[in-house]
């Protein structure tokens, strides 16, 4: 199974993590790309919830699609997930650490 994975980050690169629902913690941009050096293609607010299609294999950028803006990168430390029935994030770290650890554990 590890196999599989390993070659199906390489191939593609990025995890899927199946449009997963997270709020954003902080105000933050939204990039082209993994890193601060792409360009800013729009901005979300603390409190905004998104949907989260895949993160990078670093988990440090994940692809979010949101209402209000274009879809971009966003650093995975200002994502919080939001539990299936909750209201609230779980309040349990970086988003992509806790959705792929749950996912590929």
């Amino acid at each position: 199974m590890m196999a599989a994975l390993a070659s199906a980050t390489t191939f593609i690169g990025a995890v899927s993590v199946e449009a997963a629902r997270a709020v954003v913690t902080a105000n933050v941009s939204v990039r082209s790309g993994q890193s601060t050096q792409y360009r800013v293609v729009g901005r979300l607010r603390s409190g905004e919830r998104v949907n989260v299609t895949r993160c990078a294999p670093s988990r440090r950028w994940c692809h979010v699609q949101s209402r209000r803006t274009r879809d971009g990168w966003v650093s995975s430390r200002y994502l919080d997930r939001i539990r299936g029935g909750s209201n609230g994030p779980t309040g349990e770290g970086t988003f992509a650490s806790t959705v792929l650890v749950a996912k590929f554990a």
